[in-house]
């Protein structure tokens, strides 16, 4: 084959890559969820004290709860919950065989963006210099570099998000976010489950830790730069 054999080729694998990451992002605007129930049922808005140099703000919700079924998930709200905080990495997620095996079979049409967040101390750029994050699969890790920073630090300013978009409008928005950049996110912790009780996803609840089950579980209804 001639040079423009090869290249022709090279632009025709490229193209469809570039189609089957537009097909996948499409086909998840269509799964996404409607976060408008569950704000009907437990509304909630901005605090104008919202700061990043604070802890997020964790309300339990009454003990009282009410499930919200969509498509083929069971969500159940546990805490509203807000944040100012700098994305310190973040993962899309397609809906592929590979992704499954890596994710704890989470479903990508209803969790496509995992991202890791940072507040206080941990969205302090000097200090950021001195820890590693990264994500692979469903879970972040992270690593001081030295003794500038301890384990216990990076644990209470931070967290690995699993993202539920309330509108594609969120999607888009959570989608577009870039490393480093701040953010402020509002919406609900929630439990999840399939219809059928085959798979169940709870999310973290009380204090920042790290293993298994310390990742939030986040339905997010609005975004703000």
């Amino acid at each position: 084959m001639n040079s423009k054999g090869w290249l022709l080729g090279i632009l025709l694998g490229v193209l469809i890559i570039i189609l089957l990451r537009l097909f996948s992002s499409a086909y998840i605007y269509h799964q996404i969820v409607d976060g408008h129930e569950i704000t009907q049922l437990f509304p909630l808005s901005f605090s104008q004290q919202l700061s990043i140099n604070n802890d997020p703000v964790q309300i339990t919700i009454n003990p009282e709860k009410k499930t919200i079924q969509f498509n083929t998930f069971i969500l159940t709200p546990i805490a509203t919950y807000q944040l100012r905080a700098q994305v310190l990495s973040k993962n899309r997620h397609y809906n592929t065989h590979l992704d499954a095996a890596m994710s704890s079979f989470m479903d990508s049409k209803l969790f496509p963006i995992d991202i890791a967040l940072g507040w206080g101390l941990m969205s302090d750029p000097e200090r950021l210099k001195h820890v590693t994050v990264t994500q692979y699969g469903r879970w972040d890790f992270w690593q001081p570099k030295d003794s500038s920073i301890t384990n216990e630090e990076v644990m209470l300013h931070s967290d690995n998000f699993h993202m539920i978009p309330g509108s594609r409008a969120v999607f888009e928005k959570l989608n577009s976010l870039k490393i480093g950049q701040q953010v402020s996110l509002l919406g609900y912790l929630v439990n999840v489950k399939t219809v059928n009780d085959e798979y169940h996803w709870d999310s973290a609840f009380e204090g920042y830790y790290s293993g298994p089950g310390a990742c939030r579980i986040f339905l997010v209804i609005d975004v703000k730069e």
